[in-house]
C-alpha cells in the first residue's frame, strides 16, 4: 500500500508534468517535449487513480466499470489541472487531500494489506508490556540486539524500577529473567522444571531459561506471576 508520502509524489509528478503547466514552466520546449509530457501526465493520472482504489477496465470490464473508470480520471483531472493553473508553486498538501476528497466521493479509498502476522517476539512482548500498563506502570523496552534486551517496569511516573526483566528470543524459545523489588516481595521458592528462583549478584531473580513458544498454558503462568508481582508487590511513586 502506498503512504501519503507515495501519493504526494504521484500528485507531484503528475502536476508538474500536466502539458499547460510545462510549456509555461519550460517556454523553450519542443512540440516533441510537450507530447512526451502529455503521454507522462496521463501515465501518473492513471497510477494516481489506481493507488486511490481504482478498477482499470479489462476486456471484459462492463460498461459500467468502464464508466467508472473514465469518471475517475476525470475528476482526478480536475483535481490535478486546478492545481497545476497556479502561477506559484502549487500546494501539494492541498491537492493530495482533494484527490482524497476525489476517490471518496467515488466510494474508494488506497487498498489496505493484510495485517502482518506477528512473530512469536513481538507477541511476548506485547503481552508483556500489556500487563505492565495495565499494573499502572511505565514499561520501557531497551532492545540490545534483534532478538535480546531488557523492560524495566517503572511506578508510575518516576524512575523508581519495581521489575527488571532480561530477554532471549531463539527459534522455538525465550529465555526470560526477572529481577526487582516486586519480584522479591512475592516471596517466591524455586520450583523447577516451571521456573527457577535463584540468588544471583542482582538479587534473587526468577527464571525461565527455555520457555517454549508451544507452551501456552507455561507463558499464560509466567504473565500470571508478573501480574502478581507488579499489583501486589512494593509501589513507590
Amino acid at each position: 500500500m502506498l503512504t501519503d508520502d507515495g501519493l504526494r509524489t504521484m500528485v507531484y509528478k503528475a502536476i508538474n508534468s500536466y502539458p499547460p503547466r510545462f510549456t509555461r514552466v519550460w517556454p523553450a520546449a519542443g512540440p516533441a517535449d510537450t507530447y512526451r509530457a502529455e503521454g507522462t501526465y496521463r501515465a501518473w493520472l492513471q497510477c494516481l487513480a489506481l493507488a486511490v482504489g481504482g478498477h482499470y477496465p479489462l476486456g471484459s470490464a462492463s460498461p459500467e466499470d468502464t464508466a467508472a473508470w473514465r469518471a475517475m480520471l476525470d475528476a482526478l483531472d480536475e483535481v490535478l489541472s486546478q492545481a497545476a493553473a497556479t502561477l506559484d508553486d502549487p500546494d501539494y498538501d492541498a491537492a493530495l487531500r482533494a484527490v482524497h476528497a476525489a476517490a471518496a466521493v467515488h466510494g474508494l479509498a488506497p487498498p489496505r494489506p493484510a495485517p502482518r502476522p506477528m512473530s512469536m517476539q513481538e507477541r511476548i512482548l506485547g503481552a508483556l508490556t500489556e500487563v505492565g500498563q495495565r499494573a499502572g506502570c511505565q514499561v520501557s523496552i531497551q532492545p540490545q540486539f534483534a532478538n535480546t534486551g531488557r523492560v524495566y517496569y517503572t511506578a508510575g511516573t518516576t524512575f523508581t524500577t519495581l521489575v527488571e526483566l532480561s530477554y532471549d528470543f531463539q527459534t522455538d524459545y525465550c529465555g526470560l529473567r526477572f529481577h526487582g523489588p516486586a519480584i522479591e516481595a512475592l516471596g517466591l521458592h524455586d520450583s523447577p522444571p516451571q521456573f527457577r528462583y535463584q540468588h544471583t549478584v542482582h538479587g534473587w531473580q526468577l527464571g525461565y531459561h527455555m520457555l517454549r513458544y508451544a507452551d501456552g498454558a507455561g507463558i499464560t503462568a509466567m504473565l500470571d506471576l508478573l501480574t502478581r508481582a507488579l499489583t501486589a508487590g512494593p509501589k513507590q511513586s
